[in-house]
């Protein structure tokens, strides 16, 4: 699915001509209008929240990393106290 933002949103909006989709007596989007800017807004919401859970996918995946990298840290720092007592 193409991720989408809110400008490109209004651009699609303006490219499906939903200006042409409006009652011109009460000024309301028609049935097919309202079908479709339902359709487009719930394609943008996916989006949206695929983008979110993307980012905290990789927001989790760093984490890891960076709990893995400090656990050897302080694995070093004690072997590095040992081969300094065993030097004395």
């Amino acid at each position: 699915m193409k991720e989408i933002d809110a400008f490109e949103l209004i651009d699609d909006l303006q490219r499906k001509n939903i200006p042409l989709l409006i009652d011109s007596k009460t000024g309301k989007l028609n049935l097919k209008g309202r079908q479709q800017l339902k359709s487009m807004v719930e394609d943008f919401m996916n989006n949206k929240s695929n983008k979110i859970q993307s980012i905290q996918n990789e927001i989790k995946e760093l984490k890891e990393i960076v709990e893995g990298e400090i656990e050897k840290i302080y694995d070093n720092i004690e072997k590095f106290g040992n081969i300094e007592q065993n030097a004395k």
